[in-house]
């Protein structure tokens, strides 16, 4: 619940990894346990190690969207009462996303965004990707982390046995807003 997608010029900047090569697992009790499907592997927070988990009463608490942008608060999906809100806000603008994080938790929050290539750092909070600038906040703990591959369809689909994952971290709360802009 509230996974993104963002593309510039219909390239993408963060991915859906997209389905693996099809396994019984992917048709069992285990299927949101396997990589790509799990939702670690998507543009999500993992709170204290807590990912979403799966079932109907994993949910949004709240959903809108226009043409302007979307809002999802989605603190109900993960079903830990040491997450206290998550929410995800996305403006859209004709030449930049700005992506607004806000989660209140107790604990370690990390944000995590997969990519299809390797960015590359121009500044302290900046990063240059596939003709845009994504600027993330000055005072965010931000690494960037190769992400191997091994699943053959995987790597057919991205022409790449790497993705690269944005990882942000932070305690307790984080208030957050990227922005992506055509460069």
């Amino acid at each position: 619940v509230g996974n993104c997608i963002i593309l510039h010029n219909a390239k993408p900047i963060f991915i859906d990894i997209g389905a693996p090569t099809y396994t019984k697992d992917l048709f069992s009790s285990k299927r949101y346990e396997v990589f790509p499907t799990a939702s670690e592997y998507h543009n999500l927070p993992i709170v204290n190690g807590c990912t979403q988990k799966a079932g109907a009463s994993y949910r949004a608490d709240r959903f809108a969207a226009d043409e302007n942008g979307a809002i999802v608060e989605y603190t109900s999906a993960y079903g830990d009462e040491t997450i206290r809100s998550c929410v995800r806000e996305i403006s859209v603008t004709e030449n930049s996303v700005s992506l607004h994080e806000s989660i209140k938790a107790d604990g370690e929050i990390r944000l995590q965004y997969y990519m299809a290539t390797q960015p590359q750092m121009l500044d302290g909070n900046i990063l240059a990707l596939e003709g845009v600038k994504i600027t993330l906040p000055s005072d965010a703990n931000c690494s960037i982390e190769a992400v191997p591959l091994t699943d053959a369809k995987i790597i057919k689909n991205w022409h790449t046995d790497t993705l690269y994952k944005l990882i942000i971290t932070n305690k307790n709360e984080m208030d957050i807003t990227i922005e992506i802009q055509a460069k």
